[in-house]
């Protein structure tokens, strides 16, 4: 509905605002002719944090791994900004997508500074988030710690300033301090 003051226009604040970051509906993905999600419908906010939570085996890297674009769909559809997407991972990824996948996606054997370049991020902007690792820049990405290895791939993925940012198992096998420090960055 429209009113003569212009409010409600299609592209003014309030209705970008209400516009999701990201969408499924009736989402059904699997692998090859097998579904694994069956009819799933998700809404996300600009700022909203929502959590998967499930028993190993329950679908929820597969639901990432759709809405990321890197697992075709059986059916239903994702849109980001409001639109439909079909679009493969680079794309989305270049759209305003991060994905931070469960085996911490690291050029095992670049260094960590390489691998904050091939990921086109600004060094200082990484360190700024996780200054922990300047110190290890030029270590082999294959040697630092676990929890070195998931700060340096989220360093990588929040320097982007993503619009969405799906991760897979963010503290899965790292110390509980290491945890907090990781989710206080996000």
């Amino acid at each position: 509905m429209t009113s003569s003051d212009g409010a409600g226009r299609a592209g003014d604040a309030s209705t970008r605002a209400s516009v999701p970051v990201l969408e499924a509906r009736h989402l059904t993905a699997g692998y090859g002719e097998v579904p694994v999600l069956h009819d799933i419908s998700l809404r996300v906010g600009t700022g909203q944090i929502v959590a998967l939570l499930g028993a190993n085996g329950a679908g929820k890297t597969t639901l990432l791994l759709a809405l990321a674009g890197r697992l075709p769909l059986l059916s239903g559809h994702v849109a980001a900004d409001g639109h439909v997407t079909t679009a493969p991972l680079y794309r989305r990824a270049r759209d305003g997508l991060g994905l931070v996948t469960d085996d911490r996606s690291i050029f095992r054997s670049l260094t960590a500074i390489d691998n904050l370049r091939v990921g086109r991020v600004q060094v200082d902007d990484a360190l700024e988030l996780f200054p922990e690792l300047k110190p290890r820049l030029g270590v082999i990405a294959g040697l630092l710690s676990g929890g070195e290895q998931q700060m340096l791939t989220l360093a990588r993925a929040l320097a982007r300033q993503p619009k969405v940012l799906l991760i897979d198992e963010l503290s899965l096998g790292l110390a509980p301090q290491i945890v907090q420090r990781l989710l206080a960055r996000l």
